[in-house]
């Protein structure tokens, strides 16, 4: 979320007596940018109002001026105060924690951390006020003063946070021109130029930045001229009049194409030299999710600045958002023949557009309230995703969103944390990616429980705040604090918290939402539910059950359960506020013993179910919360012919995805014959057709039936000549759906299994017939992704029946083992010569060779992994290894935790050592569930400690929590849970 920090106000008593507050008016940034020596030379003026307060009296002399300056990054050369030159003294920032007593584990270190960072918010530059500078009372507001103008010369030398300059040795490929780009992130800005860097203190901007006459400056804001220099330089100068904090004020300089939008003026793309083609192609579809998001929110006007500027940079992080401007990332641009992606690039480019809309509109009053500006932008990238890919794959996208969130939330912080927790909550904590990912599923679930209008009434409200009292309704007023009202000649943007948000919510949609507070922001966690059902057939009652799981968290709330009869669809409301709880419905169907019979479906459509499977059950399936209103993983009790009707019948996406993956429970010869028939269905979505495929691989041979020539059959229909013969057609992307049924096929076909338990000898000869005649000629797409995927399928293809089986290997699979090996080398080779795009063979290569070594099928070559993690290697490539590393951590634990913990103290890339630490994080604590005492090693712990407490990190908070949560990983800490959660006697309650 840009960088949003946990802030305080300076406090007035003590040492800190003689800092005086003020209000930011405007500040002007004047910087010349070398790329050959990485230096910045600058200057900047503040122009700020300072406020001792009403009926107070201004005392000459004995007022500093705290600014935000990163002592490391900034050297400060002089400053003057209304011209008058003025001391000053930069407090070194406290980045060393190692005397923190390791016997209280992370908690002791987190309060400290927090300390730290509150007191470098308060200010690290602090400015005395000359004698020849008395503060003047302002004629008409009390307790303000007249306003003084703080101008600062500084110089910036090979920062290392906060910006970045990225050089022709960067391992994306050895042309890419030198450029720089501003990083974002928390406490980005005080490392690159002195500032006010606090979220509140919002104010314009002009901004003028001075490079080689050979290059491109863009910045925040609109472009008002562009001047050549005297010795040859070109200044370009930007103007921002909407109030902006210093964290959103970014820029990037390099020799850049532009190419502004075909179809919206003021946007304007941006990359290097080379990839225009490339760029045109991906943001093609930028105006779409400008138009969605605009209507989403019922604004009538475009985007919130003049203008909006995508820069594409050698960064690994997708995106960064600054005031109207989007640093995103070189590795998201591909051409016209790429579809794999596509998906991606738009997800990154609806969230561009979110966050100009939403993040630098809305102020959040603390780091708790963050999950508001990470939920509307969620909102809005899946309304993007609703009005373009269509709304089967917003469904399907919003649904495995849900199931990774839950997934995830193990011990985690809730998004709105209580006090005794966010006392150690981290700022990076805050604006994570697990809690912006479960901001917007919990923002969507909010969407469905009081109307997609209604949410977008709430924040069409709080993103017009900032436009003025008199545009404020009397509801958007109400909402606003006395504080906010009384000063509001100083607030000229909108800060919102959450209970003004909930209250703001309640008032627009007249409903209770305390509940589901209390559920999904104020608690971490989700719901564990089991669904059951009986049918009465003497009373015709429907008897459902829904139980919560002893060991899981227990949330209180109704819920919704989807019923559906042979005649309508019911949806029925049960309370939950204990173990259990049960409802008793009555059923009772018209013409039950017709054998045909049409019933209405959820969304209204009449269909025809074939009954003569049915026992006289008038219950056709049994949905707990169809809609999604709750965080919640469900496991359903229901018949196979349930399943059945549900797969073949419900209109959901979900559902029928959820059917499907049942299915394979039930390995009927009826249940395969649905499934086959459905994965053959053009009318059927294919996400839906390739569940359903999966469940034919993965259970069909316990049916008597042989899967893999189920799934030859079909792909041999589909993609090989119609004339008999046995050779595959030239590969065409033109028809998209397909592309994706030819990719995943061959993944499944290596997941069936024979009688002794080995992926059959026909399915291994398929695969390596499809490698070796794959025809890629004649086709406008490339198939590089498509190629991967039959690689890691023939891997997966030679797995052994059992443990041991690797030795006592058949002469036949021996030989395929050889043939499958040869290809893989062959392609490995084949990619460094010809490289494909960010080496997705290279890539497909080592995790294919990983699965063979996993086996036992290859003696394992941890130096092979080690080699191509290291910094010579694309960044997609060194993740892939790093990952499989960590793979094999059991294997070699101390010369792999030894290799990895050098990468994370020396690399060069940041983003490596973040994506090693995470890794890391993963890998033991899925290891503590087998080896307590290999995850739990004193030996890791104290390596671990030294990464979070020492000043190896520097000012990189985000790296710091990472080898934080590294610790816990290794000695996990467990998060404080209420008492109301710890009620496990309570009685079942029945609703009729």
């Amino acid at each position: 979320t840009s960088g949003l920090i946990k802030w305080t106000r300076v406090g007035l008593q003590g040492t800190m007596s003689t800092l005086i507050r003020f209000k930011l008016l405007q500040q002007v940034l004047n910087v010349a940018i070398d790329l050959e020596t990485k230096t910045l030379q600058g200057e900047t003026a503040l122009t700020i109002a300072p406020i001792v307060g009403e009926g107070k009296r201004p005392e000459f002399n004995k007022y500093k001026i705290a600014l935000n300056a990163r002592r490391t990054n900034i050297v400060i050369k002089e400053i003057y105060i209304n011209n008058q030159i003025a001391a000053f003294s930069v407090a070194a920032p406290v980045d060393d924690f190692s005397s923190c007593p390791r016997e209280k584990h992370t908690e002791e270190l987190r309060r400290r951390i927090c300390e730290s960072i509150e007191r470098a918010d308060a200010g690290e530059l602090l400015i005395e006020l000359p004698l020849t500078v008395p503060l003047v009372p302002h004629a008409d507001l009390a307790g303000v003063m007249q306003e003084l103008t703080v101008r600062i010369l500084f110089s910036v030398t090979n920062p290392d946070y906060g910006i970045c300059f990225a050089d022709s040795h960067t391992p994306l490929t050895d042309s890419r021109p030198p450029h720089c780009f501003t990083t974002g992130g928390i406490g980005a800005a005080r490392a690159w130029f002195p500032c006010a860097d606090v979220p509140h203190q919002r104010a314009p901007w002009a901004l003028a930045i001075t490079v080689r006459a050979d290059l491109v400056a863009v910045g925040s804001g609109k472009l008002e001229e562009q001047t050549v220099l005297p010795d040859g330089r070109r200044m370009f100068r930007y103007s921002l009049d909407k109030p902006t904090a210093a964290m959103h004020i970014g820029l990037a300089v390099g020799p850049f194409v532009a190419w502004p939008d075909n179809l919206i003026s003021y946007v304007t793309h941006f990359c290097l030299p080379g990839l225009l083609a490339h760029l045109q192609h991906s943001t093609q579809s930028y105006n779409k999710f400008v138009r969605v998001c605009l209507d989403a929110l019922r604004l009538e006007t475009n985007l919130p600045f003049s203008s909006h500027y995508l820069a594409f940079v050698d960064n690994r992080e997708p995106l960064v958002s600054f005031s109207s401007l989007s640093i995103m990332s070189l590795s998201l641009l591909h051409s016209a023949r790429m579809i794999d992606p596509t998906i991606e690039m738009r997800l990154q480019l609806s969230r561009a557009v979110a966050m100009q809309l939403v993040t630098h509109q809305i102020c959040p009053r603390g780091g708790e309230d963050v999950w508001i500006i990470d939920g509307a932008v969620g909102f809005l990238v899946c309304e993007c995703m609703r009005r373009t890919l269509g709304e089967n794959e917003a469904r399907y996208w919003a649904d495995k969103e849900m199931s990774e969130v839950c997934q995830l939330d193990d011990n985690q912080f809730p998004l709105f944390p209580k006090h005794s927790q966010a006392i150690q909550c981290l700022p990076y904590e805050y604006g994570s990616v697990f809690a912006a990912r479960k901001a917007g599923v919990v923002m969507r679930m909010l969407e469905r429980e009081i109307g997609r209008d209604f949410l977008s009434d709430v924040l069409n409200k709080l993103v017009l705040l900032p436009l003025g009292p008199e545009n404020f309704s009397d509801v958007t007023w109400a909402v606003l604090s006395a504080d906010q009202r009384s000063q509001y000649a100083f607030i000229d943007y909108a800060i919102v918290n959450t209970t003004q948000f909930f209250a703001l919510v309640a008032h627009v949609s007249h409903q209770d939402l305390d509940t589901f507070r209390k559920n999904w922001i104020d608690r971490s966690g989700y719901a564990h539910l089991r669904l059951s059902y009986t049918f009465n057939g003497d009373r015709n009652s429907l008897t459902i059950r829904i139980e919560q799981e002893a060991s899981a968290p227990r949330f209180t709330g109704n819920i919704k359960v989807g019923v559906q009869d042979i005649d309508v669809f019911h949806l029925i409301t049960m309370r939950l506020d204990g173990p259990a709880s049960e409802y008793i419905m009555d059923i009772t169907p018209r013409n039950k013993k017709v054998r045909k019979k049409k019933f209405t479906a959820e969304n209204g459509d009449t269909l025809t179910a074939d009954l003569s499977k049915s026992d006289g059950d008038p219950v056709l399936w049994v949905r707990v919360d169809p809609e999604h209103t709750w965080l919640r993983k469900v496991r359903t009790s229901q018949p196979p012919l349930g399943w059945e009707y549900q797969a073949e019948h419900e209109r959901d996406v979900s559902a029928q995805v959820e059917a499907t993956t049942q299915l394979a429970m039930f390995p009927k010869p009826a249940v395969v014959a649905l499934l086959l028939k459905m994965a053959e269905s053009e009318s059927v979505y294919y996400r839906v057709r390739l569940e359903a495929l999966h469940s034919i691989a993965m259970r069909g041979s316990a049916a008597a039936l042989k899967p893999e020539e189920t799934l030859m059959k079909l792909f041999r229909k589909m993609f090989f000549m119609t004339n008999g013969s046995n050779m595959v057609r030239s590969n065409d992307g033109s028809l998209l759906l397909d592309y994706y049924m030819q990719k995943a096929i061959p993944g499944y076909l290596a997941e069936t299994i024979d009688e002794s338990g080995w992926c059959p000898d026909s399915a291994v000869a398929f695969l390596l017939h499809l490698l070796t005649f794959n025809d890629n000629s004649d086709n406008k797409c490339d198939d590089t992704y498509y190629i991967a995927a039959l690689l890691k399928a023939l891997s997966e293809a030679m797995r052994p029946a059992h443990d041991s089986a690797g030795d006592l290997m058949p002469p036949v699979r021996r030989h395929y083992l050889t043939q499958v090996f040869d290809a893989i080398i062959l392609h490995l080779g084949r990619d460094k010569l010809i490289p494909s795009r960010h080496f997705v063979l290279t890539s497909a290569c080592l995790e294919s060779l990983a699965v063979l070594w996993r086996y036992r099928l290859l003696p394992l070559q941890l130096e092979v992994l080690e080699a191509h993690a290291s910094e010579r290697n694309f960044p997609n490539v060194r993740e892939t290894a790093i990952s499989l590393l960590c793979s094999f951590f059991t294997q070699d634990h101390n010369r792999i935790w030894r290799f990895l913990l050098t990468l994370v103290r020396e690399d060069s890339d940041r983003s490596v050592r973040l994506f090693t630490l995470m890794r890391l994080t993963t890998c033991l604590t899925h290891i503590r569930h087998r080896d307590k005492a290999l995850a739990g090693s004193d030996a890791f712990l104290a390596d671990a400690w030294v990464l979070a407490a020492s000043s190896i990190f520097g000012c990189d908070g985000g790296l710091r929590t990472a080898a934080i949560h590294l610790c816990e990983a290794i000695r996990p800490v467990s998060r404080a849970v209420s008492k109301d959660i710890m009620k496990f006697s309570l009685p079942i309650k029945k609703t009729v």
